[in-house]
C-alpha cells in the first residue's frame, strides 16, 4: 500500500513538472524549444540543444525508424490492393494514404534542405526578443507568441493522442483497409505493428512543418509589432514639442525645445531604421522557403479534402471516418490559419507605415538643420515603401496568400467531390 501511494506521488509530481515545463514556464532563452519534442516524436529532423535532448535521441531513433516502415507498408498495401480498382471509393482511399505518405516525407525534406534557414531564423528571432525598450507592452506581446507556440504544440500533441485512441479501438473498416493480402509472410503481424505504432509519428509528422514556420513566421510579426510599438511611442515623444504653443516671449525657449528633439530623433531614428531592415532581410530571406511549403501544402489540401470527403460519403460512418474527419479538419485549420497569419502581416506593415507617416509630420525643421531634416525624411519616406513592399507573398508565384486564397481551395475542394460523385 505504502509502495503504491509512493508512486501515485511520484507520477503526481512527474506530470505537475511536465504540465509546467509545456504550459506555465516562461519562455527563457528560446521560444522555440517545445518544436524540438514535436520533432523528436514526428522523427523529423532532430538536433539536441542540451543534456535533456540529447536523452531524446534514442526515441526520436525509434520513431524515425517506424515512419519508414510505415512509408514501406502503405506503399505495399497499395499495390497490393490495385485490383480493388472496382471499388473507387477504396481506391482512392489507399491512393490518398499512400500520397499523404510521400508528402510527409516531401515536406521532412523541404524542412531539412532548409535547416539552416531555420535555424538562423529562430536565433534571429530569440536574439531580438531580449531587447526591451518598452516595458509594459513587449513582454505582454512576446508571451503571447509564446502562449502561441504552446497551443500549436499542444494541438499537436492533442491529435496525435486521439489517433492513438482511436486506433485502439476495434473497427472492421480500419482492420481492413490496413490489412495486407494473407500471401504476403506475416501479414497479420505487419498489419498489428503498423496499427498501433503509426502514432505519435505520423500525426506529429503531418504537422510538424506547418507548426514549426507558423511559429516562425509568429515570431517575425510579434518582432514587427513591437518595431510598431516602438515608432508609436517615438511619435508621442516628438508631437508635443511640435504642436505646443509657444508664446512670442518664449520664441528661444521654443527654438532650442525643438533643438533637442531634432537631434535626438537624428540619434535615434537611423538605428531604429537599421534594426528595421535587419527585420526585413531576415523575413525575405525565410519568405522562398515559405512560399515552397505552402505551395505543397495548398495543392497537397486541395487534392486531398476532396478526396476524403468523397471517401466518408461513400463509406459507412465509422471511427474510420472519424479519422478522416480530424485529418480534414487539421488540413482546413492549417490551411487557413497560415493565410490568416500571412494575411496578418499586411496589417502590422500598414501600422508601421502609419506611424512613419505620423513621425515624418511630427519631426522638427529647425531652419539651420534644413539639409539634415530633409535627409531624415527621406530616410524615413524609403523605410516606409520598403514596409510596404515586404508583405506579400505569394503561393509558388501563382498568386498572393490571404484569407481569400483559402475561400479559393473551398470552391476547388467541392469542384473535387461533385467530379468524383459524377465518375463513379
Amino acid at each position: 500500500m505504502v509502495h503504491v501511494k509512493s508512486l501515485k506521488v511520484k507520477l503526481l509530481r512527474d506530470w505537475s513538472c511536465m504540465k509546467k515545463f509545456i504550459w506555465h514556464d516562461e519562455a527563457g532563452d528560446d521560444y522555440f524549444r517545445l518544436l524540438d519534442y514535436v520533432a523528436v516524436f514526428a522523427g523529423t529532423r532532430f538536433v539536441p540543444k542540451n543534456h535533456n535532448q540529447k536523452r531524446m535521441l534514442p526515441f526520436w531513433k525509434v520513431y524515425r525508424w517506424m515512419c519508414y516502415y510505415h512509408s514501406i507498408y502503405v506503399i505495399m498495401n497499395a499495390f497490393a490492393h490495385l485490383d480493388r480498382r472496382n471499388n473507387f471509393s477504396e481506391f482512392s482511399w489507399f491512393v490518398m494514404i499512400a500520397l499523404e505518405v510521400v508528402m510527409g516525407h516531401v515536406k521532412d525534406l523541404i524542412v531539412a534542405r532548409n535547416s539552416e534557414k531555420i535555424q538562423d531564423a529562430q536565433n534571429f528571432i530569440n536574439k531580438r526578443m531580449t531587447i526591451v525598450s518598452d516595458e509594459v507592452f513587449e513582454p505582454g506581446t512576446r508571451k503571447t507568441f509564446f502562449r502561441k507556440v504552446q497551443i500549436m504544440c499542444g494541438a499537436t500533441g492533442m491529435v496525435a493522442l486521439n489517433m492513438i485512441l482511436m486506433m485502439t479501438i476495434p473497427n472492421k473498416q480500419i482492420d481492413e483497409l490496413f490489412a495486407l493480402p494473407s500471401w504476403i509472410a506475416f501479414s497479420s503481424v505487419l498489419s498489428y505493428i503498423f496499427k498501433f505504432t503509426i502514432s505519435p509519428p505520423w500525426p506529429c509528422k503531418i504537422i510538424c512543418g506547418t507548426v514549426l514556420l507558423t511559429s516562425i513566421l509568429e515570431g517575425f510579426k510579434t518582432e514587427l509589432l513591437v518595431f510598431a510599438n516602438d515608432l508609436g511611442n517615438t511619435v508621442d515623444r516628438a508631437r508635443p514639442t511640435v504642436f505646443q504653443q509657444f508664446p512670442d516671449s518664449e520664441t528661444y525657449q521654443r527654438k532650442d525645445s525643438e533643438e533637442v528633439v531634432f537631434k535626438n530623433l537624428q540619434q535615434h531614428i537611423p538605428q531604429k531604421i537599421m534594426r528595421h531592415i535587419e527585420l526585413l532581410e531576415k523575413i525575405q530571406d525565410f519568405k522562398p522557403l515559405v512560399e515552397l511549403f505552402f505551395f505543397v501544402l495548398y495543392f497537397h489540401a486541395m487534392a486531398l479534402i476532396g478526396t476524403y470527403i468523397f471517401v466518408i460519403l461513400q463509406t459507412d460512418f465509422s471511427i474510420g471516418s472519424a479519422m478522416i474527419l480530424m485529418a480534414l479538419t487539421a488540413y482546413f485549420a492549417k490551411c487557413y490559419f497560415w493565410c490568416w497569419v500571412i494575411s496578418s502581416f499586411q496589417e502590422v506593415n500598414e501600422l508601421i507605415a502609419l506611424n512613419i507617416m505620423q513621425l515624418i509630420t511630427a519631426i522638427p525643421h529647425p531652419a539651420e538643420h534644413h539639409l539634415k531634416y530633409i535627409e531624415l525624411r527621406t530616410m524615413l519616406m524609403i523605410m516606409m515603401i520598403r514596409t510596404q513592399s515586404s508583405a506579400q507573398f505569394s503561393c509558388g508565384g501563382l498568386s498572393i496568400i490571404s484569407v481569400e486564397l483559402f475561400g479559393n481551395l473551398l470552391n476547388v475542394s467541392y469542384s473535387v467531390i461533385t467530379f468524383l460523385l459524377n465518375i463513379i
